[in-house]
């Protein structure tokens, strides 16, 4: 099996909110020695998202950096994401740091999930401190075509820091 067939599985197990069958299915993935890609790190990241393991997929993010697998706008989109679903603000905010510290541009659904993770808190004063901030860099959002991101970066998002977990 190869790397496409892995991550089919892994992808189809996300769909069914099987993370410990995807997390397994990962284990033989590399005990076959075959090299996970960024779509696989993404789809096991989904996987522990619609499950509510937050905690896993900090690990897997983890796990991935550790193998020399760079992260992309999809992988940290999956991990803001699993720490949205998990009610894991703190950790979102710093994933999205770490996001914006190497460069890469976020796009809607980065704010989606930092404002999900606001709102699983009941941080409404955050919330509303990232969508002030998102409507200053709103009108850099491209929306055409299927991925929207920005195209110019945005200033920090020092709203976050403020409202502490």
């Amino acid at each position: 099996m190869d790397v496409v067939t892995f991550t089919t599985l892994i992808a189809a197990c996300a769909r069914g909110r099987r993370w410990q069958l995807a997390v397994s299915f990962f284990g033989e993935m590399r005990a076959h020695g075959v090299a996970p890609n960024p779509r696989t790190f993404a789809v096991l990241l989904s996987a522990c998202e619609r499950s509510g393991q937050g905690q896993q997929a900090l690990e897997v993010f983890a796990e991935m950096q550790g193998l020399g697998v760079a992260p992309n706008l999809r992988t940290y989109n999956a991990l803001l994401h699993a720490c949205a679903a998990s009610g894991m603000r703190r950790e979102a905010s710093a994933a999205f740091a770490a996001m914006q510290a190497e460069g890469i541009a976020p796009d809607v659904r980065t704010y989606n999930a930092l404002l999900r993770a606001c709102r699983s808190r009941g941080e409404w004063e955050a919330a509303l401190a990232l969508f002030s901030q998102l409507k200053v860099c709103s009108s850099r959002l491209s929306l055409s075509g299927s991925s929207p991101a920005i195209h110019v970066s945005c200033p920090p998002l020092a709203c976050l820091a403020r409202y502490p977990v």
